[in-house]
C-alpha cells in the first residue's frame, strides 16, 4: 500500500515558536514539542521558512518525503556533532551523543552558516515575537 501525504501548511502543525542563536545571529525556529510532531517532522510540507527543532531525538527518517533535507544533530551542551543532507526515503543511523535534531530544507543550514562543532542555543519565544 502506498501512502500519499497531503500537502499541509505550518498552521496545521501546532509547533511552538522558537529561535536559534548562533555566532552569526538569531534564526527563526519551530519546536516540535510532542512525540507526534517529532515523528512527522517536515513530512508533507511544501513551504517552510524556518528550522524545525526536534528535542529528545537521535535519528530521523525521510520516508515519504519528496525533497532532501539538512539534518544537524546537537549534543546536550548545544554543540552540533553531525550535520548532513539526507535524500528522500532514507533512515539515518542514530547519533548516540545527540539530544536534539534540527531539520530544514537542503541548503538552508549551509546558507545560515551552521557547521559541525558550532555551539548554538535553542530558545522558546512567544508566538507574537516571530
Amino acid at each position: 500500500m502506498v501512502t500519499r501525504w497531503r500537502s499541509v501548511s505550518t498552521s496545521d502543525h501546532q509547533w511552538r515558536s522558537g529561535a536559534i542563536t548562533t555566532a552569526f545571529g538569531v534564526l527563526p525556529a519551530s519546536i516540535a514539542h510532542t512525540r507526534s510532531l517529532r515523528r512527522r517532522g517536515l513530512l508533507g510540507l511544501d513551504n517552510f521558512g524556518s528550522i524545525l527543532v526536534l528535542p529528545n531525538t537521535r535519528w530521523i527518517h525521510t520516508l515519504g518525503m519528496q525533497f532532501p533535507i539538512d539534518v544537524a544533530h546537537m549534543d546536550a551542551s548545544g554543540v552540533i556533532v553531525a550535520i548532513e543532507t539526507v535524500t528522500p526515503n532514507k533512515i539515518t543511523l542514530p547519533v548516540l551523543s545527540a539530544r536534539v535534531v534540527l531539520e530544514s530544507y537542503a541548503g538552508m543550514m549551509f546558507r545560515h552558516g551552521l557547521r559541525k562543532g558550532m555551539k548554538i542555543t535553542v530558545n522558546h519565544v512567544p508566538s507574537a515575537a516571530i
